[in-house]
């Protein structure tokens, strides 16, 4: 049997406990790498994937299997964040006009300046709401 073949066994002999752990290791992982915590969240959420990481290998029938799966599920979630990384780059280069370059081109020199702005009403975002406005109806 190859080596690859006993770590594949060993997934198929995995306990309620070490799908749990694994569950762990891998979500903590990717709330540590992500935006969507705090700094100190980002922490514990590593030290948790660490933790639960750790046990799972403990856990394992085989400690070498254990760390095999551990470092196959890290390489697949860098593989899933290239990938949507490469994804989101491509959908960002096709959907930008050659107009939007213009408008944000950094040698781009602006007629009006900040002085001859009217601060007294809101900036125009350029976002047209497709709803009409709603009217307020006072109740007598």
């Amino acid at each position: 049997m190859s080596v690859l073949g006993y770590v594949f066994d060993t997934l198929a002999t995995m306990t309620l406990v070490q799908l749990l752990l694994a569950f762990l290791g891998c979500m903590g992982y990717a709330l540590a790498q992500g935006g969507l915590l705090a700094p100190r969240g980002r922490h514990w959420a590593g030290a948790t994937a660490l933790a639960a990481a750790a046990a799972f290998t403990v856990l394992a029938n085989d400690w070498t299997a254990g760390i095999m799966l551990v470092a196959f599920a890290v390489a697949g979630l860098g593989l899933f964040v290239a990938a949507a990384w490469v994804l989101s780059r491509s959908m960002f280069a096709a959907g930008r006009s050659a107009a939007t370059d213009v408008a944000f081109a950094p040698n781009h020199t602006h007629t009006e300046t900040e002085a001859d702005q009217d601060l007294s009403r809101p900036a125009d975002s350029g976002y047209a709401s497709p709803r009409p406005p709603r009217r307020r109806v006072q109740s007598a």
